[in-house]
């Protein structure tokens, strides 16, 4: 405005002097009115001063210098605007005063003024949804409805606008009932709701997660003629994304687009409600918002990558973010925290660790949420020690930790095996926080993968006593680590508590009490627990369990009758079910059962394993059939399976007891050449062989070698020695080997006593034999 030029150039520390002489001859509304039309509320308080100074300035001049405070936020230039004449105060700037504290958040600076009003100056509807809006804008939504309901009584009646104020408050206090009754209260007061009556209603329906009020007050405000604008779309659409709605989300979409182009926050709230997964549907909408030229934020962005978290395709979720870098839209902690989880889903264990040190430079400081992701990102790809490495750094930088974060770190430990530190977290932990059901089946894990079943069911124990109800998780956990150490009644205890908890037992519960009870040599009760598990969660694991367990105590019919039995159930055999067929037939004695299974392993399109390899030349040297033995072993190398010592001990002992001593020897001598150490049954077999041969020296020459490389002899190589003496008639060598294994705190059995008598008395001494049989 022409004239103001000079007085605009001010600054609020100009001074008073500099206002007086750069103010325009010009009417006080017209200054006034322009400086708030270029919000310099800055200079509105000294301008006044010296308008005042001739004494002509009205009413209306100070409201209007006010409203101009209010407008550029200068609310304690207002307040003293509104004592420096209390002469002309009035309700209109009283209410303009309140509104600018109200706005400025100053709730109890505005509800003072209002209780300093004059009794000559009555408050009208205008101050009371001034006041009532001031505390609805801080939550205080108490105050509000108190205010709100003293309205009637000071004779104020109840307008639309005190209405808003009024259901705005209680939506900001999350107190969306009583904004619902408030809502249905206006007709009975003859007001008829607007669309910011409308708008609060639905957005306290919103945050209450009452999905179905919001969408009936939505489609209402057609019925009472209210327009719905892009706050009532963006929050309808918000409550059902909230709701878990997306289906309908996506349907109030498309009827909004009809009518009107959706904005940014429509756009957003939509492709939230398809974070839960619904990738497709989310990636379609963020591009459509881009072709539109609707600006897409980080909001939009964030939910689009979630939804691609949980749906899994963490190359989408990468693709989105560098899409973000690209469009210059700036990463924050949800976006960083999601497509780390994205990549932890993948097994993308370097590109989380990639984006969360990129969050430092982004200046998104990491958070609890993306420390996690990154930490479970690298237990699942098998990086361990980056996961607690992650989880020290997470602990120098002073994040908090919460529980997520806690059970991730000590699913870590688990995976690296370090059971003890696992345990030691998840005690800090619990002298912090509530650990959850996944804390512990974190912890349980930890123990159950390091055998120590002991701990796993304290654990166990204590989660019960904490009323942390058991999930099927923790009871597999906790089944399984009884199993792995043959603590079958202890599985057995678990599984057959399930009921009670409330727990249905899933596949791995069942493989995993089976397997303990197959430890435990307890056939029956793997087979009944077999027989009640339904047959639609039966996979090759259960078959495999089942029939080691029933060939394992010499029920290879049953063993037999379960392997053919799987085509029915629909369950394609595997490497596992016949390797314990095979075992179960060599175990029974049926050493041409055993080599019709290993041999019809290839009709199945199956290779067989070492296990299925080693039951196999068992099964033959079991039954005397060292021709087909030695094949079997040879086509095991030819297969390029390396043999271990149980493979050598089987062949080794099958030539010995064909009477091919020399072969057995041969075979046992090899055994370093592939890098085999033999142990004490590989030894026992050896010497055997020497046995059959009559070769006692050699027989004494492996035992002697045993000490060389820290074997221990145990009762059977004794015996097997001091048989290879005994056949060789060398009664002095039996001899002094029965009473070394006195000198090693070795136990002599029926077997050793007979062989060492026998070589005395096929030496002719009698009195020695005599002696072993008194002294024993």
């Amino acid at each position: 405005m022409a004239g103001l030029g000079a007085l605009l150039k001010l600054t609020r520390s100009s001074g008073i002097e500099r206002v007086r002489e750069a103010l325009p001859q010009l009417p006080a509304k017209l200054i006034l009115g322009a400086l708030k039309d270029k919000k310099r509320g800055d200079l509105i308080l000294s301008t006044l001063e010296v308008l005042g100074e001739s004494g002509s300035l009205e009413a209306r001049d100070y409201t209007l210098a006010i409203t101009a405070c209010g407008a550029d936020s200068f609310w304690q230039e207002a307040c003293h605007i509104l004592s420096m004449e209390p002469k002309l105060q009035n309700v209109i700037m009283y209410n303009a005063t309140i509104s600018a504290c109200g706005k400025e958040g100053r709730w109890q600076e505005a509800l003072a003024l209002f209780s300093a009003m004059p009794r000559a100056i009555r408050p009208d509807t205008r101050i009371y949804s001034s006041i009532i809006s001031a505390c609805a804008k801080e939550g205080h939504w108490q105050q509000a409805l108190k205010l709100f309901w003293a309205m009637p009584e000071a004779t104020v009646q109840h307008n639309v606008f005190a209405f808003s104020a009024a259901i705005s408050a209680c939506e900001k206090g999350a107190m969306w009932q009583e904004a619902l009754r408030l809502f249905q209260a206006m007709p009975s007061s003859s007001v008829q709701p607007n669309v910011y009556s409308f708008n609060s209603s639905i957005s306290a329906c919103e945050k209450g997660l009452q999905w179905q009020q919001a969408l009936s007050l939505f489609w209402s405000m057609f019925e009472a003629k209210v327009l719905p604008d892009k706050v009532s779309h963006s929050a309808s659409i918000s409550a059902l994304n909230k709701g878990g709605q997306w289906r309908l989300a996506l349907d109030l979409f498309r009827e909004i687009r009809k009518n009107s182009r959706p904005d940014k926050f429509i756009y957003s709230a939509t492709i939230s409600a398809c974070r839960g997964g619904q990738w497709q549907q989310a990636l379609g909408l963020l591009q459509e918002m881009i072709h539109s030229k609707v600006q897409a934020n980080v909001i939009s962005f964030s939910a689009a990558i979630s939804a691609c978290d949980k749906g899994e395709q963490w190359h989408q979720a990468l693709d989105l973010f560098s899409t973000m870098l690209r469009l210059q839209v700036h990463p924050d902690k949800i976006s960083f925290s999601a497509s780390i989880s994205a990549c932890a889903k993948g097994g993308q264990w370097q590109q989380a660790c990639a984006l969360l040190r990129m969050m430092s430079q982004a200046k998104a400081q990491a958070n609890v949420f993306s420390f996690s992701a990154a930490i479970s990102a690298c237990d699942k790809a098998g990086k361990w020690q980056h996961a607690l490495s992650l989880w020290r750094a997470m602990k120098q930088l002073q994040v908090p930790s919460d529980v997520v974060s806690y059970s991730a770190a000590i699913n870590a430990c688990g995976t690296g095996a370090q059971w003890q530190l696992a345990l030691e977290l998840f005690r800090v932990m619990s002298q912090q926080l509530q650990p959850n059901v996944f804390s512990y089946n974190a912890a349980v894990s930890a123990c159950e993968k390091a055998g120590h079943w002991e701990q796993a069911l304290a654990l166990f124990a204590a989660m019960l006593k904490s009323e942390v109800y058991p999930d099927t998780v923790v009871f597999s956990a906790a089944i399984s680590a009884c199993e792995k150490r043959g603590q079958w009644m202890q599985a057995l205890n678990l599984f057959r508590s399930m009921p009670s908890a409330e727990v249905l037992p899933n596949v791995f519960t069942y493989n995993a009490c089976i397997s303990a009870c197959e430890k435990g040599g307890q056939w029956q009760q793997a087979l009944d627990l077999f027989g009640s598990m339904p047959a639609a969660i039966r996979d090759d694991i259960t078959f495999g369990a089942a029939i080691s367990a029933c060939g394992k105590e010499g029920r290879w019919q049953h063993a037999l009758s379960l392997l053919w039995a799987m085509p029915e159930a629909t369950v394609q055999h595997s490497v596992i079910s016949f390797s314990t067929a095979i075992s179960a037939c060599e175990k029974g004695g049926r050493w041409q059962d055993a080599l019709c299974l290993f041999w019809a392993m290839p009709t199945f399109t199956l290779q067989p394993n070492i296990y299925s390899y080693n039951a196999t030349i068992s099964a033959c040297e079991k039954g005397f059939q060292w021709q087909q033995a030695a094949p079997i072993f040879r086509a095991m190398v030819q297969a390029k399976i390396n043999p271990d010592s149980s493979s050598h001990s089987a062949v080794i002992t099958a030539h010995a007891r064909g009477e091919q001593w020399q072969t057995a020897l041969g075979l046992f001598r090899a055994m370093p050449q592939s890098e085999i150490y033999p142990d004490k049954i590989c030894y026992s077999a050896g010497i055997s062989a020497c046995a059959k041969g009559i070769q006692w020296q050699q027989a004494v020459e492996l035992f002697a070698e045993m000490p060389q490389l820290e074997v221990l002899a145990d009762r059977v190589v004794y015996s097997a020695t001091i048989t290879a003496c005994e056949w060789a008639h060398q009664w002095q060598a039996a001899l002094c080997l029965f009473w070394a294994m006195s000198r090693a705190t070795v136990q002599p059995d029926q077997i050793c006593l007979s062989a060492a008598m026998n070589a005395c008395e096929r030496g002719g001494r009698w009195q020695q034999a005599l002696a072993l049989y008194r002294a024993l």
